[in-house]
């Protein structure tokens, strides 16, 4: 807010004056994207073993924004492509990603997720630009198959 103190005079014989306050009310808009703060960087990369637990935190993204207003300042993250199966899940409000299904390394080696940081007014097709990262999550083969014999009997001459 910006006060500001006016007065007023006339040209007349005595000079009348008189003396009043005028309080500006600067609102913040909405005219700053949430920013990423973690990972710092476009693409990052985390592995996983195809044998972690339904629930399992995966990764803990965090943003911030420069606007004043809790609305404006308020941020959502959201998926925006490569949960295939829905096999994470995000936290809207914490950034928090962790596991929603089980893992097959045989059936899925890679996944390559994209995550938005928006404001609740802000999350339309258009905006899905403004600020996004690529979480590659790599599937770590855990050695479950124990070896089988291919025949029932073998021989061997000595």
């Amino acid at each position: 807010n910006v006060s500001l103190l006016l007065t007023v005079r006339d040209s007349g014989t005595p000079p009348l004056s008189v003396n009043g306050s005028l309080t500006v009310v600067i609102q913040d808009v909405n005219d700053n994207v949430p920013m990423f703060t973690i990972p710092t960087t476009p693409v990052t990369t985390v592995f996983l073993a195809e044998n972690s637990t339904v629930g399992k935190e995966v990764y803990q993204f965090s943003a911030v924004d420069k606007d004043q207003t809790s609305r404006a300042s308020t941020i959502i993250f959201r998926i925006a492509a490569g949960n295939v199966n829905s096999t994470f899940q995000l936290s809207e409000s914490t950034g928090q990603l962790v596991l929603n299904r089980s893992l097959n390394f045989e059936g899925h080696r890679l996944y390559n997720i994209s995550v938005v940081a928006v404001n609740p007014a802000q999350f339309s097709p258009s905006t899905l630009a403004a600020e996004r990262r690529t979480l590659i999550v790599e599937i770590l083969d855990i050695n479950e198959h124990r070896p089988v014999f291919s025949r029932g009997s073998y021989q061997l001459v000595v």
